[in-house]
C-alpha cells in the first residue's frame, strides 16, 4: 500500500512539474478578488487563462476594510488590484491594492449645510495654518479661527468663525481666510457702519469681526475690547448662501477624512452624521475623504475610499499553479532617469497608453477645478498655474484666431495627441498628462513640442514625487473625461449639424469648464425672402456667487437675436446692465441685434441635446 501511495504521489509531483508555468510581468497590475473565508483567512484568487491562480495569505494579513464585517459561511469578496515585485529562493514578493471606491449616500438639504457647518471651521483653521495672509489683526483675536456648536442631538448647530470686513470701492467686503471676498448687502453695511459709529471704533483697513453661521441664517459682530457692547447684524439671504457656497467648495476642495463605524460618520472624536440603520455599511468601516455634491434636485455625500497598499510574501509552495515572473524593459533598472535599455518610442506611446487605460476607472466623477491651494504643495501649484495661463481668461476678449485656435484644439483633443498645441488649454493639458503618465513609469518623458513653456512644464513634472505625480494625475484626468465626454456626445446627433464642447476659462485661481454647442437649423420664416438655415449658439457659464447663465444666440443672415438667462436676480440685473454695450458692439460689426433680454430662469445641469426644452421660465 505504501508503494502505491508514493507512486501515485510522484506521479502527481512530474504532472504538476508538467503543467506551464503561468507568466506574470512584474510591476504590471492584475485585477484580482480578494476573498476572507469562513476561518478569517484571507486568499488572492486571480483569473488566468490556465485557470485561477490561488494565492492564500499568511495569517498575519488584515484587510482594514473587513474589520467589523461578520464573519459568515460564505466568502466575503473585496475587488483588488495586485502587483508582483519579485520572486527570489521559492518566495513571491507582491502588493495588494484596493481599487478607490465610491459610496453615494443621499442627503438632504438640511443634512448638506449640517455637514459644512461641522467641516468647515477644522478646514479653515488647516488653511489659516499654511497661508501667509494676515486674517485677522492678531490685537483682536487670539483665539482659532472658527469652532462648531453642538446641540442635544450632537449634530452641528452652527458654525463661528473669524473673518474680516473691508471698505472695496465704497462697499464693505466679508472676508473668511484667504476664500473668495463677498460683498455685503446695504443694509448689513449700514447697520455695521451704524456700530463702528455708536462705538467708536477707529475703522481701518481691515475690521475684525465673528461670524455666526447656521444652516438657514448668518450673523456677524464686530470683535472688539468691550464685547458687552456687541449687537448681532443679520445678513441678507443672499449673503448667506453665498457663505454656505464657500465653505462648501472648501469642503471639497480639502475632501477631509472622516471615520465610518458603526453607521456613523466622525471627525476625529465628533460625530458628524449617523446613517440610517438600513444601509448596510458592513465591511465598509474605513476611513474615507468626503464631498458634498448635487446632482440635479438631489444632495449627495460622497464617501471615497482612502487607497489600501499591503505587501506580502508567500511560499511559492503554497501556490496551487507555478508562477513565472518577467522583467519588461522598464523593471531591469532601478534607475528612474537612467533605464538599462532604451525602449523604442512605439513602446513607449504602447506603455503610456496602458498606464492611461488603467487610470481611467478611478477618476472622480466630479471635475476638479484645478484651483490653487495654499495647502498644497507649491511645485503642483506652479504646474496648475501653467495650465491655467494656455486657457482663455474669462475677463478678456479672445480675438477670431485665438478664439478659432482653442475650439479646433477641443475638437481635436486626445490625451495621450503626439503634437499637442500648446497655445491652447487642450494642448497644454494633452502634454501635462504625458510628462505625468512618464513621471509614474520612471521614464524622461521629453515634449513634443520644444517650446519654452513645454520644455517649463517638463521641467516642473520632472520634480514631482510619485505620490504628488499620481495625485495631479488624477485632478487633470476629470478635465479630459470631460473634453472626451463632449466629443461622444457629438457622436449621438444625428439630425442637424451640432457641436458639442466643454471650453475651459480661467476664473480667478482655478479653472472653470462651460458649455458649449454650436449647430445649424432650419429656420421658422415667416419671411420667405431670408435664409432658410439659422445658426444656434447656446453657451452655459458658472458665474460663482451669481450662480449659472444661459445665452443663446441665434444668428440668421445678419441678424441676431440674444436671449439670457440668469438663476438669480443679481445675475439678471449685471447682465441687463451690460446689454446695451454688447448690443453697440454687434452693430460696430455690422450684425443687428433684433432683441436681446435677460429673464430668470432654471438652468439645466448640461447642454447635451434632449427632448425636453432648455429651460424652464420663471415668472
Amino acid at each position: 500500500m505504501d508503494e502505491i501511495k508514493s507512486t501515485l504521489a510522484s506521479l502527481v509531483n512530474n504532472l504538476a512539474l508538467d503543467k506551464p508555468a503561468i507568466k506574470l510581468v512584474v510591476a504590471q497590475i492584475y485585477q484580482a478578488q480578494l476573498q476572507q473565508l469562513s476561518s478569517g483567512a484571507f486568499t488572492v484568487q486571480l483569473p488566468t487563462t490556465q485557470g485561477p491562480l490561488q494565492l492564500p495569505l499568511p495569517p498575519s494579513f488584515n484587510w482594514p476594510q473587513s474589520q467589523g464585517a461578520t464573519i459568515t459561511a460564505s466568502p466575503q469578496t473585496f475587488l483588488v488590484e495586485v502587483e508582483f515585485l519579485s520572486q527570489e529562493k521559492n518566495v513571491l514578493q507582491l502588493a495588494i491594492k484596493s481599487a478607490i471606491n465610491k459610496i453615494n449616500l443621499p442627503i438632504s438639504q438640511s443634512q448638506s449645510q449640517l455637514i459644512t457647518l461641522a467641516l468647515s471651521p477644522s478646514l479653515l483653521q488647516q488653511l489659516a495654518a499654511s497661508s501667509t495672509v494676515n486674517l485677522a489683526s492678531p490685537q483682536h483675536i487670539n483665539e482659532p479661527i472658527g469652532s462648531v456648536l453642538i446641540n442635544a442631538a450632537s449634530l452641528p448647530a452652527a458654525a463661528v468663525i473669524n473673518a474680516t470686513v473691508s471698505m472695496s470701492s465704497n462697499k464693505l467686503i466679508l472676508t473668511i481666510a484667504n476664500l473668495a471676498p463677498i460683498a455685503l448687502s446695504p443694509a448689513a453695511s449700514r447697520a455695521l457702519s451704524a456700530v463702528i459709529q455708536r462705538q467708536t471704533i477707529s475703522y481701518g483697513n481691515e475690521q475684525p469681526v465673528q461670524l455666526l453661521i447656521r444652516p438657514s441664517s448668518s450673523q456677524l459682530q464686530l470683535v472688539t475690547a468691550n464685547s458687552a457692547l456687541n449687537s448681532k447684524i443679520d445678513l441678507s439671504p443672499e449673503v448667506h448662501q453665498a457663505i454656505q457656497q464657500q465653505l462648501r467648495n472648501l469642503v471639497n476642495q480639502q475632501a477631509p477624512t472622516l471615520t465610518l463605524q458603526n453607521h456613523q460618520l466622525s471627525l476625529g472624536k465628533m460625530p458628524v452624521l449617523n446613517l440610517a440603520p438600513q444601509l448596510k455599511t458592513a465591511g465598509l468601516n474605513n476611513n474615507y475623504q468626503v464631498q458634498i455634491l448635487q446632482d440635479a434636485k438631489q444632495w449627495l455625500l460622497q464617501l471615497s475610499s482612502k487607497p489600501l497598499n499591503e505587501l506580502v510574501t508567500i511560499p511559492s509552495d503554497k501556490l496551487n499553479q507555478t508562477v513565472q515572473l518577467l522583467q519588461t524593459p522598464a523593471t531591469t533598472s532601478s534607475h528612474k532617469t537612467a533605464p538599462a535599455i532604451s525602449l523604442s518610442k512605439d513602446t513607449q506611446q504602447q506603455s503610456v497608453q496602458h498606464a492611461w487605460r488603467q487610470l481611467l476607472p478611478l477618476l472622480a466623477p466630479t471635475i476638479d477645478p484645478l484651483a490653487e491651494l495654499s495647502s498644497q504643495e507649491p511645485i503642483i501649484n506652479k504646474v496648475l498655474a501653467l495650465i491655467r495661463q494656455s486657457q482663455p481668461d474669462g475677463n478678456k476678449v479672445l480675438s477670431s484666431p485665438q478664439l478659432m485656435q482653442q475650439l479646433n484644439s477641443l475638437l481635436q483633443f486626445q490625451p495621450l495627441q503626439t503634437t499637442p498645441n500648446l497655445q491652447t488649454g487642450a494642448g497644454t493639458l494633452a502634454l501635462a498628462i504625458q510628462l505625468l503618465l512618464g513621471n509614474l513609469q520612471q521614464k524622461a518623458t521629453a515634449p513634443a513640442n520644444q517650446s519654452t513653456q513645454g520644455q517649463r512644464l517638463a521641467s516642473l513634472i520632472g520634480q514631482l514625487e510619485p505620490a504628488q505625480a499620481s495625485r495631479l494625475l488624477r485632478h487633470l484626468g476629470t478635465h479630459s473625461s470631460a473634453l472626451q465626454q463632449s466629443q461622444l456626445n457629438m457622436l449621438d446627433t444625428t439630425s442637424n449639424q451640432q457641436l458639442v464642447l466643454q471650453l475651459p476659462l480661467q476664473q480667478g485661481q482655478q479653472s472653470v469648464l462651460n458649455q458649449i454647442t454650436i449647430e445649424q437649423r432650419e429656420a421658422d420664416n415667416k419671411n420667405e425672402t431670408k435664409s432658410k438655415k439659422q445658426w444656434r449658439l447656446t453657451m452655459k457659464f458658472d458665474l460663482q456667487q451669481l450662480g449659472k447663465l444661459l445665452v443663446v444666440a441665434s444668428l440668421q443672415e445678419q441678424e441676431l437675436q440674444l436671449q439670457f438667462y440668469a438663476e438669480q436676480e443679481q445675475a439678471q440685473r449685471v447682465t441687463e446692465k451690460f446689454l446695451p454695450l454688447l448690443k453697440e458692439r454687434c452693430q460696430a460689426q455690422g450684425i443687428a441685434v433684433n432683441k436681446a433680454e435677460c429673464v430668470l430662469g432654471k438652468i439645466p445641469d448640461s447642454l447635451v441635446p434632449r427632448t425636453n426644452s432648455l429651460v424652464t421660465i420663471r415668472v
